[in-house]
């Protein structure tokens, strides 16, 4: 017999309280709720006892909650706490109930208490199922609220739960409802982590409804990631299969997903007829409040008109849907409506009580632009400003390639930050903000995993200062301290990718901004440079002067577009065109430098803070009226402006052989090294030179005792698909691996400067695998090393060695790190052979340059 036959037959002879319970259930997982709701009606009506009475009065609540019908579900909860069935945990059921009904009525907090209640009621009754159930309610109701780390835990807690009882579809909805929360926290790995993980789980299970519900969060989160076209896979995929089990709700949903994605890829009809398409389906299963947010993207797609938009407000507040509510007062606020600061008001009070982070982020911007607008200044710089410092927590949670992206999403409220305070006259405080943008240092306050470490470091340090004339007890604590900092600078990568509180950006003040002004030397001159999605800021500032230009035709996509084209061509070699190069790096110049070029004439020392794209750009070859920007300037680059606060103060040494380390060709393979390192040393007499098999891991630990300066000429590379598994070449096969350096602080730590005359050293890099990092070189600085001269691209050997005698020559001669290396580019520069940026430019100092 067929299920419709069966359904027929059923309707005319009874099917019982239980036979109903089951089918309305059926009809409840396929997404069919009206279906649901006859079925557990009749079951009602049809109940043989007490238990089947409560049993469909129950979930007669949890339908008619579902469909917006709160009045109904009330009376049913209420009838349902009359019924006697003698089974005690029938209470902590019915409080769960009622939760989720105070939580669906926009009562988050009552809902909490509700759901406690019947949480710890589960755990004394020991009924574990139950308990898993509410303990992943629990975490909606604080999702709800915004206690999005409360969230997460009770969700990871019903997920570990349901996973110990074998219940799958428990534990792939503690895996959905996780996924969701860490998106909204931003932290889009992990939450990519989590659904896919449900996503596999619901596949092995057979539970197409929980796989589609898994796939549509994991569709949002590709989306929030930048990753469209894997996004719309997934989604049609989807859309197929929903399809094929007539499953016209998650239709809608799915549809609405991919309408969003159209809308981005600026296809606006086919993303009318998607949202056209969900709020029909919306409306056909029974779902009022999803076919009003439908029918708000579909006013929003046909022009937004103001009449409109009011009357989907009042609507959503007489239903009580607070997230609709706020969409469409912000959307209100947006259309420059008479009253559209009340309405900002009001969408950002919403997002509040609602707990819609994002939505509250655009909430508060636009009430602080709208303040701006009207002459409050003060208020609309606070607004702004608090919502970029939530933004910059969040956006330590991320690897550099999700941040760029957050970057660009967010950057709407940088940029008006950033304007301003230029508008208020404030140049120092946009500056301020920019360093920002580009600050990569440790936080005021360490995460938990970073705090017990430092405790670590510092108790083994202590210890280590108090075992004089111990040496055995040295060396052990030495090492020990070793692997206390290699474990320290892989947590600070394990943060920067997943933890919600890392921050990645270290806030400058205006304060912070005048000291380090005071602290720099007469002819240095500070440029950063901050792309933003419609213009390039440059910012520059000297010991007396600080401005700000704008570069309305540099957008970010030319910047970017540019920068790599060029680098691309410089990492192939030889092989290259060089008036395309020249060109580029006239292009480049007429963006970064023509604008600010009056300001830099009198710089003998340029300090570049680069960040994001421009890592990967020796600011030397820029070109301005033909000539290279190293020919009239020094140039270092500096991690972020913070880093300038330790600036000041003579700190300039003259080499001499005594300071100098100078390892080279440790596996025999680097003829052009050897003769380098050889070459380095006869300029100064009494360096310490070790080449071949001399070049281990010990002479790096433990024989640099006394040298300031450290010079490697060896194999370097950068790991495409793992950059943590980048290393540098030692004898012997060995390989000193990226995660390694920092542990040698106890040596490398008293040298004033490192010299990495191997390829790609300084490049930046982001992994297939998800990881990124800062380049080989940024490793040194963890180990304490003030100065780095590394590599962006693979070197020659010949201009290479060429280079790097000049350099130390000029050092011995008791030139300053920024000079000396601006005098060997130079000095390459002008003769025929090396004329070419690719033999002169890739080296770039980091650091103190004095």
């Amino acid at each position: 017999m067929s299920r419709l036959a069966w359904l027929l037959f059923a309707l005319v002879l009874g099917a019982g309280g239980s036979g109903r319970l089951e089918e309305g259930q059926r009809a409840w997982e396929a997404g069919d709720a009206a279906g649901a709701l006859v079925q557990w009606s009749l079951a009602l009506a049809e109940a043989e006892d007490e238990a089947q009475r409560f049993e469909a009065l129950v979930r007669l609540a949890t339908v008619n909650r579902e469909l917006g019908r709160l009045g109904a579900s009330m009376d049913a909860l209420e009838s349902a706490g009359k019924v006697d069935t003698g089974r005690s945990r029938d209470a902590p059921r019915l409080d769960n109930a009622l939760g989720l009904w105070h939580l669906a009525a926009g009562d988050p907090v009552t809902a909490e208490l509700a759901l406690s209640t019947a949480l710890e009621a589960a755990r004394r009754l020991e009924a574990p199922a139950l308990a898993a159930s509410v303990a992943n309610n629990v975490g909606l109701a604080r999702l709800a609220r915004g206690d999005l780390d409360g969230a997460a835990s009770r969700f990871t807690d019903a997920a570990a739960l349901h996973a110990a009882l074998r219940s799958e579809e428990g534990r792939i909805d503690a895996l959905i409802n996780l996924g969701v929360t860490l998106r909204r926290q931003g932290r889009w790995p992990a939450a990519r982590q989590a659904l896919e993980e449900a996503v596999t789980a619901s596949q092995a299970a057979g539970d197409l409804a929980r796989e589609l519900d898994a796939q549509l969060d994991l569709a949002l989160v590709l989306e929030d990631l930048g990753q469209l076209e894997e996004a719309r896979g997934l989604l049609g995929d989807a859309l197929a299969a929903a399809r094929l089990r007539a499953d016209l709700d998650r239709q809608g949903r799915i549809l609405l997903d991919l309408a969003s994605l159209d809308q981005r890829g600026g296809r606006t009809a086919e993303a009318l007829s998607e949202v056209m398409a969900a709020e029909q389906a919306f409306v056909a299963v029974g779902r009022p409040r999803e076919a009003a947010a439908a029918a708000l993207d579909r006013v929003l797609l046909q022009g937004g008109a103001p009449g409109v938009l009011r009357k989907l407000a009042t609507e959503a507040q007489e239903a009580g849907d607070g997230p609709l509510e706020a969409r469409v007062r912000l959307n209100l606020a947006g259309a420059a409506v008479q009253d559209a600061a009340e309405q900002a008001a009001r969408a950002l009070e919403l997002a509040e009580t609602w707990g819609l982070q994002d939505l509250g982020w655009q909430a508060r911007a636009l009430v602080g632009r709208l303040a701006l607008a009207a002459g409050e200044t003060e208020r609309g710089l606070a607004e702004l400003e608090a919502v970029v410092q939530d933004l910059e927590r969040l956006r330590g949670a991320l690897r550099d390639g999700d941040e760029r992206d957050f970057l660009v999403r967010h950057e709407g409220v940088y940029a008006t930050l950033l304007q301003a305070r230029l508008d208020a006259d404030d140049a120092l405080g946009a500056l301020a903000w920019a360093s920002s943008l580009q600050a990569q240092e440790l936080p005021t306050a360490a995460p938990e995993p970073l705090a017990a470490l430092q405790e670590q470091e510092a108790w083994l340090s202590r210890q280590l200062q108090t075992s004089q004339g111990l040496p055995e007890r040295q060396a052990a604590l030495r090492d020990q301290l070793a692997q206390v900092r290699v474990d320290f600078a892989a947590t600070v990568d394990g943060l920067r990718d997943s933890h919600p509180d890392w921050a990645a950006a270290v806030r400058i003040d205006s304060r912070d901004l005048e000291a380090i002004q005071g602290r720099l030397d007469p002819g240095v001159v500070v440029l950063q440079a901050v792309p933003l999605e419609d213009r390039l800021v440059l910012l520059t500032f000297s010991r007396d002067e600080l401005s700000v230009t704008e570069v309305p035709e540099a957008d970010r996509a030319s910047v970017v577009a540019a920068v790599d084209g060029l680098a691309r061509v410089l990492r192939l070699g030889m092989a290259l065109d060089e008036p395309g190069v020249l060109a580029a790096a006239d292009l480049l110049g007429g963006w970064l430098i023509e604008p600010v070029a009056g300001r830099l004439r009198r710089a003998k020392v340029v300090v570049v803070s680069a960040a994001g794209p421009l890592r990967q750009l020796p600011f030397a070859l820029l070109r301005h009226r033909g000539r290279f920007l190293v020919e009239d300037h020094a140039l270092v680059r500096v991690t972020h402006t913070g880093s300038l606060l330790g600036s000041g103060g003579p700190r300039r040494f003259q080499l001499t052989g005594a300071d100098l380390a100078v390892l080279g060709d440790p596996d025999a393979s680097l003829a052009a090294a050897r003769q380098e390192a050889q070459d380095i040393a006869a300029q100064l007499p009494g360096s310490l030179v070790r080449l071949g098999d001399e070049v281990d891991r010990g002479l790096l630990s433990e024989g640099l005792e006394g040298r300031r300066a450290l010079h490697l000429a060896t194999h370097a590379w950068v790991d495409p698909q793992e950059p943590r598994r980048s290393g540098i070449r030692l004898s012997g096969g060995d390989t000193l691996t990226y995660g390694e350096i920092p542990g040698l602080a106890a040596s490398l730590g008293e040298l004033r400067l490192v010299v990495l005359s191997a390829c790609e050293s300084g490049l930046p890099a982001e992994g297939l695998d998800g990881t990124s990092i800062d380049g080989l070189a940024a490793q040194f600085r963890r180990a304490g090393v003030e100065s780095l001269v590394a590599s962006l691209w693979t070197v020659d050997d010949r201009s290479t060695r060429e280079l790097m005698v000049t350099f130390y020559e000029a050092l011995a001669g008791g030139t300053d790190l920024a000079r000396a290396l601006q005098q060997a580019q130079v000095e390459l520069l002008q003769q025929r052979s090396t004329a070419h940026p690719w033999h002169w430019a890739p080296f770039v100092l980091v650091g103190d340059w004095r």
